[in-house]
Parts: structure tokens; sequence; C-alpha cells
């Protein structure tokens, strides 16, 4: 029977794009998606499930409290954690509630498929006692040139607590590496090739320990092996409980290595942003303080950012001015006690919210903004950040702390769909619906790279169709009769 995973995630667009990607592996396992964990609970109550892969931060149920269900209820069933904002603590948690992996977005789909493969061969491998010694916690793979390669092996299963995976030569070692969960390498000690395969390893994966072995342990030999990248240098003659110490060992110091990394990393990466955001928001803070004399200079100075922002992304130029042109104009057309019932009184903090709307595409790369083919994956994931990150930056500055919603629902949809929190119909902030309209109507009305402008009963068509799902049907009405199609 076609085993089953289940894909557990809030963010309708991810699903639907990785169920899109695993498309070309259903005849490996087959897929079952829920978006949040009372979803995938409803599922597992009705099937089999062979594997569950779930993100963390999800309303109604997130990943942690699934965790803890799965735990309870279903303990033979793997579970693989996914998070686009993960920490080492919630990595450490998730261990210490049993899940197997621990992935962080973004990742491409060949990287999932890998996992999912490698768990699902060894619940195979479990499931059939898991070959000599089975119910082994790590994973070794061997490259086995002899007599001296099979019968360790042998022995590292039967008493060393290993699961040990082995192959003939250089090529399938790679390849089984590339297919299977392994917590370390074991190669012999032969000849240049073998050499070869540890300086390459060692320099591509350093978070694998790469162990050799050989018949004598030769000073020059060892010193050759360190330095080439090996964790350690080990002995045939060896008692196989020392051997398998020694492999934990080097396995322990690696996940440490990790760890270690993955945390300088974090907190380089949010000190620096901290630091940007602080020294942006206090420069605006001190720009700003003159305003109380006149009132036009704050205009002003928002056209300086987005000045800075059109000389980062070259589509920018213009885009923002005409959105806020649209934006008045749109709420001008619309239902005056609609508006003032949800607080819309002014419309100067809409022309605002309006020009500053994409401020937070400065911290997107300049690559990714001024590329012209289509975007991965994980480069949209970057873009997608432009709306968080810029309620951020405005978030800092007094004068424009008003419009920090507005900034970050720009992308949210009247049915939910949207992000970066999935806010639905009343939620989002009036301006941010109207920002939304707004936003859209000048991308069709704009050329691409990959397309020409849209004519107008095109983009009537396409807007009316959408009205009620991504846009606010009150909001469409408005730009409806502003246009003169109502």
């Amino acid at each position: 029977m076609m085993k089953q995973v289940l894909i557990v995630d809030d963010e309708r667009a991810f699903l639907s794009i990785l169920s899109q990607g695993l498309q070309g592996h259903e005849q490996d396992f087959g897929i079952i998606t829920a978006e949040n964990g009372r979803a995938a609970v409803a599922v597992l109550k009705r099937q089999t499930v062979d594997l569950l892969v779930t993100d963390i931060k999800m309303p109604q149920m997130d990943g942690f409290e699934l965790l803890e269900y799965m735990k309870t209820n279903h303990p033979g069933v793997p579970v693989m954690l996914m998070t686009a904002f993960g920490t080492q603590e919630m990595e450490e948690r998730g261990r210490a509630l049993g899940a197997r992996q621990y992935l962080e977005k973004p990742f491409d789909v060949d990287t999932l498929v890998q996992k999912i493969r490698s768990e699902l061969s060894r619940e195979l491998a479990a499931g059939t006692g898991g070959g000599e010694g089975g119910g082994s916690d790590l994973q070794l793979l061997a490259w086995e040139r002899g007599d001296d390669d099979r019968a360790l092996a042998r022995r590292l299963r039967q008493r060393g607590g290993f699961t040990v995976t082995t192959a003939a030569d250089a090529p399938a070692l790679l390849e089984r590496y590339a297919t299977t969960a392994v917590d370390a390498l074991l190669v012999p000690v032969a000849d240049r090739a073998g050499w070869q395969l540890v300086e390459r390893f060692a320099a591509q994966h350093r978070f694998t320990p790469v162990a050799m072995v050989a018949r004598d342990r030769d000073y020059d030999e060892i010193r050759r092996a360190l330095r080439a990248g090996a964790a350690d240098f080990l002995s045939y003659d060896e008692p196989v409980d020392e051997i398998a110490a020694a492999l934990r060992r080097a396995v322990d110091r690696s996940r440490e290595l990790k760890r270690t990394v993955k945390s300088q990393v974090r907190v380089s990466y949010e000190s620096e942003m901290d630091r940007m955001q602080h020294e942006m928001a206090h420069e605006l803070n001190r720009v700003f303080s003159l305003q109380d004399e006149f009132e036009q200079n704050r205009f002003q100075m928002v056209k300086v950012l987005v000045n800075a922002l059109q000389i980062s992304d070259p589509y920018e130029s213009g885009h923002s001015e005409r959105v806020a042109i649209k934006a008045k104009n749109i709420a001008s057309a619309m239902n005056q006690a609609y508006l003032m019932s949800h607080g819309l009184f002014d419309l100067k903090e809409l022309e605002m919210a309006a020009l500053l709307h994409d401020v937070g595409k400065l911290g997107v790369p300049k690559h990714i903004l001024n590329y012209k083919g289509a975007l991965s994956d994980d480069e949209w994931a970057i873009v997608r950040r432009h709306s968080v990150l810029g309620a951020e930056i405005v978030s800092k500055i007094d004068n424009l702390r008003a419009i920090t919603a507005d900034i970050r629902h720009h992308h949210e949809r009247w049915d939910g769909g949207g992000y970066p929190d999935r806010l639905s119909r009343e939620q989002i902030p009036i301006k941010a619906r109207i920002l939304a309209l707004a936003d859209a109507f000048d991308a069709m009305v704009s050329p691409r790279v990959y397309r020409q402008a849209l004519g107008l009963p095109d983009i009537v068509g396409e807007i009316k169709r959408n009205s009620g799902t991504q846009f606010d049907p009150e909001v469409v009405n408005g730009l409806l009769m502003l246009i003169g199609y109502d």
C-alpha cells in the first residue's frame, strides 16, 4: 500500500505550491493537506497516515500542540516540523517532543522530497526489524570495500547501536547520502579515491562528520586525515564499543557546531536588522521633529524614502505616487458613511500609507528586486517579507506610527488568503483594503517585462471577478464609480 504523507500549513498558497511541486513524486507517496492542527486531527481520525509534516505557527492548534497530540494518540507516526521564523529553542522543544526533523523555510521541494523519502524508508526498516540489531538511533553510511569493512559494519549493527547503510563505491556513497538520513560517514583508508572523497565531502557537508578507518593508525595518515576534514581516524582492531563511542562523539560535536553556527548567524542577522531599523528611525525622527512648523514637510520627507525606494527598485518609479492618487480618488468615490464608520475621516494618512506601502522593499536584496525572470519560492518568500519590514520601519517613526497596520496588511485578502497574517473582511484596516485595490490596479495598467499593460475592460473584468474574494466589495464599488463602470 502506498505511504501517505499529511502536510499541515495555514498558508494556502504555500500548500498549493508544495502540492504541485510534489505531484511528480506521486509514485513514491500520497499527499494529504490540512490548513491547521484541528483539520489535521480530523484527517488522522478518519484515515491512516505514515508521516506528518507540519508548520509550527498556526491558528487553531499550532505545530507543538499537534506534536503533543501525535505523541499521545499516534506515537508510531514520525513528525517533521517546518517554520519560517524558527529559533534554537523551538528546534530543541520540537525534538524534545519527538520531532524527527526540523526544516527552516524557505526550502526547495527536492529537499523536502529527500527528507520524506528518508523518514518513510526509516519507518519501513523499523517495521521489518531494521536488519541486524534493529532499534538503533544513529544512521551510519559506510563505504564497503572489503572484508574488513563488511565485518565492521556487521559489528556496528549488532553491538554498536547503529543502522548501517553501505555502498560499494564513491558515486554510490554520495547517491545514498542524497536520499538517506545520515548522521555520519565511515570511509576506509585505501587509495587516492578515499582521500578525495573525504576532502570533497568535508568541504561541502561540514555538519555531517566523516570518520576514516584503517588497519594501522599511522601518525602521518592521522594528520593527513584530520587536515582533509575527517572528524576521527579509527582502527578495524579497536573494540566495537570504542569505535561506536568515537562515532557518537563526532556526531555530537557536529550537532553542537551546527547549533552554534545557526545561533550566531541568526543573532548576527537580527542584530544588524535591529541596528539598521533603529538608525533609520532615529534619523527620520530627527528630521520629522521639524514638522511642527510646516505640516507639508512631512510629505516631502516621506518622498525622500520613496525616492530611495525608486533607486533600489526601478519598477517603483512613479508607482507609489500613482497608487497614492488612485487610493485617494477611490476613497472619495466610495460611500462616505461606510468610510467614516470604519474610522477613515482624513485622506492625508491614506496618502502617506500609499506613498510608503512598499518601503519595506528597502530591505529586499537588489538582485531579487531587479531580476527579470521568474522568482524561486525562496526569493518570493523574501519579497513577501516587505510588508512586515515596512511596518517595522514606520512603527519606529513617531509621525508615521499611525499607518503601521495599513502598510503591514496591504497584501491581505478579503477572504483571508493574503499575507502576512491572513486577516479577513473587517479585520483588515480600511486604508489597507483601499491600498490593496489601488496597488493591484496600478500593477495591471503598468507594462511588465513578461506582458503588456492590460486594457481597461480586462482590468474591470478581473477586479469584478475578485470582488468579495481578494477585494472589499465596497472598495471595488468605489473604483468602478470612479472609472465609470458602476
